[in-house]
């Protein structure tokens, strides 16, 4: 056999496994992502139209139904907490400055800290007839709990 032939089909074989080893992997990644929220708790308000889910051992505290011109849900986790609310009053100064962050299906400002050992990120978007404010922490080891609450985070979206 010519060596042209055989480097030509040592180049094709590599090229053909090494696409096969990316499709398993990347395939492997997408259905641990489906894996993980496969088990993830949904909370949708039908009223404001957003969906958001979470770990199945968080506890849900569901503050929509107090009186006032805002009205808060609250996710409560060992990592952290997820707190949305939504209404009348948002706004306030950010010593960091704002920055865009994708949260879900929505692009929010979102002003981020660290401080005491928590992460926090606090955004709001101002709507026609509405606010909408989110404020989530990571708790302390902040940085091994952040993944789960930008996870969370992820899942955000408006049911239009």
């Amino acid at each position: 056999m010519n060596n042209k032939f055989i480097e030509k089909n040592f180049f094709i074989f590599g090229v053909v496994i090494i696409t096969a080893a990316v499709i398993i992997l990347s395939g492997g990644i997408i259905l641990g992502k489906f894996q993980q929220y496969s088990n993830w708790k949904t909370y949708t308000h039908n009223g404001v139209e957003f969906s958001i889910k979470y770990p199945p051992l968080w506890k849900l505290n569901d503050m929509s139904n107090d009186s006032g011109s805002l009205k808060s849900i609250l996710f409560i986790g060992k990592e952290g907490t997820v707190e949305i609310s939504y209404g009348f009053g948002f706004g306030g100064a950010c010593p960091q400055c704002y920055k865009k962050m994708k949260v879900g299906s929505e692009q929010f400002n979102v002003c981020d800290s660290i401080a005491g050992g928590v992460e926090s990120w606090s955004m709001d978007e101002q709507f026609e007839d509405y606010g909408i404010g989110i404020l989530a922490t990571a708790n302390n080891p902040y940085s091994s709990n952040r993944n789960t609450i930008l996870e969370i985070l992820s899942t955000f979206k408006f049911k239009k």
